[in-house]
């Protein structure tokens, strides 16, 4: 886990800034990555995205990431 730079003048996608981070980790659970946001009045929305299908190109979603996002990418169970 660490934090990543977010580049205004183009923005990042989720996979970008998990590719930024070191990548996915052997035991990472690519089907269930939260993106966790808070808008403006403090609200606090959690996306759950399946990173395989974007690895794949079976989704057209690039998920482009907003400033302070937080993703958690949580271990699956063997």
């Amino acid at each position: 886990p660490q934090a990543v730079p977010f580049p205004p003048e183009r923005g990042l996608t989720l996979l970008e800034a998990i590719t930024r981070a070191g990548g996915f980790s052997r035991l990472a659970d690519k089907s269930r990555v939260r993106i966790i946001r808070r808008d403006d009045k403090g609200q606090t929305s959690t996306f759950t995205v399946d990173a395989d299908r974007l690895i794949s190109g079976r989704s057209d979603s690039t998920w482009l990431l907003q400033v302070d996002d937080v993703i958690e990418v949580p271990e699956r169970f063997l």
